[in-house]
């Protein structure tokens, strides 16, 4: 069922959302190219991964800016038959939050596709806390990381909603758990306990991906969604302050 809607959602995000809103938020990161060149991380799979040909059809990337991300080793196979430049074949949370030293040399990026639902989702509980767990590992890598050329960068963030509630409690401790030096942390009193509903989730999500991007020297410069049938697909777009 999973395989059949992902073979459903991703042409369609793809054109009516995601390249959309990366044309849009590339013109802050490149305003004076025409060509932009972009550095792109996608989680992607080997069966679908058109949001990879059109990133490059429309001169947003090329084959050698664009690295793809998929857990299987017979589907990193099929990739690199086709020349596409693969990473580590793993779940990307366990890599960027327990590894991410395997994977360091690569970033930054520019733009980031953190598909996760490419990614063949299961629907068991603390999932969703481990992906965003898994966004501040990125976006900490990508500081570390950044160069005097990297303006910002764009974060999509692509998710299964499933009817697991989200313990943001616990979530909001597991981000303070990533320690940055001026920063207070996230007020967990400011979030609800837990949320379950798809409008309660992308708020919540949203609202974390940008304190995120604060905590390390980012301002949002802009946010979009869509929820379509069981799916949530948030892309961000930061830049760094002064």
């Amino acid at each position: 069922m999973l395989k059949r809607q992902a073979e459903d959602y991703k042409s369609q995000l793809t054109e009516k959302f995601w390249l959309p809103k990366v044309q849009k938020y590339a013109k802050l990161l490149r305003p004076r190219l025409r060509d932009k060149h972009l550095k792109i991380l996608t989680l992607t799979s080997d069966d679908n991964y058109c949001e990879t040909l059109r990133f490059i059809e429309h001169r947003l990337t090329s084959k050698d800016e664009i690295f793809l991300w998929t857990y299987d080793h017979h589907k990193r196979m099929r990739l690199e038959a086709e020349r596409f430049q693969v990473l580590p074949t793993a779940k990307y949370e366990d890599t960027i939050i327990n590894s991410s030293q395997v994977i360091s040399s690569h970033f930054p990026f520019e733009i980031l596709n953190l598909d996760f639902f490419a990614q063949d989702p299961t629907t068991e509980e603390g999932r969703v806390e481990l992906e965003i767990e898994s966004v501040e590992a990125t976006v900490r890598l990508q500081k570390m990381k950044q160069t005097e050329s990297l303006k910002g960068f764009v974060t999509i963030y692509t998710t299964l909603f499933d009817g697991n509630a989200v313990d943001v409690g616990k979530l909001a401790n597991r981000l303070n758990s990533y320690h940055v030096d001026g920063w207070a942390g996230i007020d967990g009193s400011a979030y609800p306990g837990s949320v379950k509903t798809m409008k309660e989730k992308v708020n919540v999500i949203e609202r974390l991906l940008a304190d995120i991007s604060k905590k390390y020297g980012y301002e949002v410069a802009g946010c979009n969604h869509v929820t379509p049938t069981e799916i949530i697909s948030i892309v961000m777009a930061v830049r760094k302050l002064g």
